[in-house]
């Protein structure tokens, strides 16, 4: 990180036998470590519409946070919204998925800096944007390895700006593109 900001990210899948990384001027690459061939990553352009959406998204399993997930049914709201949903465990490794485009959509509420933060540097070169904000208080530091973010979503443009719409709630920090 730098200035708060993630700069570059490196994501290993050793169970796949994959190296993700990008950012900081580099372009989004997945690299196979077995063969070491590369492949330039950049999120799926053509779904536009968050109906369609193969969505990741992942509960966390702490007891206060789970009740505040369910609190107002967002998790159903979300499920409801899209075309398809996985509970991935991983935030790095969903938010690769979203920069391969293999998957739309990426939510998830209550995560650790060190859960997203290289994810999403590799998101950003791959084209792709993001956005957090307080569902309730508190706030999202990437700064600080002990804060936690209200929510925290990833897309293409069009489909993140759906998701901000639909579930009524402006970003109060940053949306970035790309080139935007």
């Amino acid at each position: 990180m730098l200035n708060g900001k993630p700069l570059l990210g490196v994501v290993v899948a050793p169970a796949r036998m994959e190296m993700y990384s990008g950012g900081g001027g580099f372009p989004a690459e997945r690299r196979l470590i077995l063969d070491g061939s590369t492949e330039r990553l950049t999120t799926a352009r053509e779904t536009l519409d968050m109906s369609s959406c193969h969505a990741l998204t992942h509960v966390n399993s702490e007891q206060d946070r789970i009740n505040r997930c369910f609190a107002d049914d967002l998790p159903k709201r979300f499920h409801n919204s899209v075309r398809r949903v996985w509970m991935w465990g991983c935030g790095l490794l969903a938010l690769t998925a979203i920069s391969r485009g293999s998957h739309h959509l990426f939510f998830q509420m209550f995560t650790y800096p060190w859960d997203v933060v290289p994810g999403l540097a590799i998101l950003r070169a791959a084209e792709g944007c993001d956005t957090t904000w307080p569902p309730s208080k508190g706030s999202w530091e990437l700064g600080s390895a002990t804060q936690r973010t209200g929510l925290i979503a990833a897309s293409n443009k069009h489909i993140l700006e759906q998701f901000v719409r639909k579930f009524g709630q402006q970003p109060r920090s940053r949306t970035r593109a790309a080139g935007v």
